[in-house]
C-alpha cells in the first residue's frame, strides 16, 4: 500500500468523522486496527475487527450507551468502523481503552474518541493523558510507541511479527 493510498483513506476516514459529528453532535468512536508494514487487510484482520466490532457493542449496550449512526470499511488500509455513540466523550474514551487494555489482542485497536474542539470547531481526537493515562506502548518494546515510531526504532518486520502473534492470539 502506497503512502498517498494510505492519507487517502486517513483522509477519507476524517471526512466521515466530520460528517457524523456535524448530523448527530455526538463524539464518534474510530477504532482502526495497528498494522505496521505493508499488509493492512486481509481475511484474518477483518475477522478481528468482527471480533472487536463484536466487543464494541457488547460494551456500549453494557455501558447504556446508543449508537445513532455508523459504518464499517474494509479496504486497502485495512478495517475500520466508526460509530456516532451518545455518550459523555471522557467516559466513552474510557471505555475504549477498556476494550484496548482488555482483549489479549486488543493492543491492535486504535480506538480514537473523536469531538468537536477548539475556538473553530474543528474534529479532535481526545488524547489518553485527558482520562489520566499514559501513551500507548511500543509493540516490541514497551516504550511510548509515538518515540518508537518518529524514530523508527524498529524494524518492520519486527513490528509485523508482533502483530501477527497478537492476531494468532485471537483466534487460539
Amino acid at each position: 500500500m502506497s503512502l498517498e493510498e494510505v492519507l487517502a483513506a486517513r483522509d477519507a476516514r476524517a471526512a466521515f468523522q466530520a460528517g457524523l459529528l456535524a448530523t448527530w453532535g455526538v463524539p464518534v468512536l474510530s477504532m482502526t486496527l495497528v498494522s505496521p508494514g505493508p499488509v493492512k487487510d486481509d481475511a484474518r484482520r477483518r475477522k478481528l475487527m468482527d471480533l472487536a466490532e463484536n466487543a464494541l457493542e457488547s460494551s456500549l449496550r453494557k455501558a447504556g450507551y446508543r449508537v445513532l449512526a455508523g459504518m464499517r470499511r474494509d479496504g486497502p488500509s485495512g478495517p475500520e468502523t466508526l460509530r456516532a455513540v451518545k455518550a459523555p466523550p471522557l467516559e466513552l474514551k474510557a471505555l475504549a481503552v477498556r476494550l484496548e487494555e482488555g482483549l489479549l489482542w486488543g493492543r491492535l485497536l486504535d480506538a480514537d474518541v473523536v469531538t468537536l474542539a477548539g475556538s473553530v470547531p474543528l474534529p479532535e481526537p481526545i488524547p489518553r493523558s485527558a482520562i489520566g493515562l499514559p501513551p500507548r506502548p511500543c509493540l516490541s518494546c514497551g516504550r511510548d510507541a509515538r518515540h518508537c515510531m518518529a524514530e523508527r526504532t524498529h524494524p518492520q518486520s519486527e513490528l509485523a511479527l508482533a502483530v501477527d502473534r497478537l492476531i494468532d492470539s485471537a483466534f487460539a
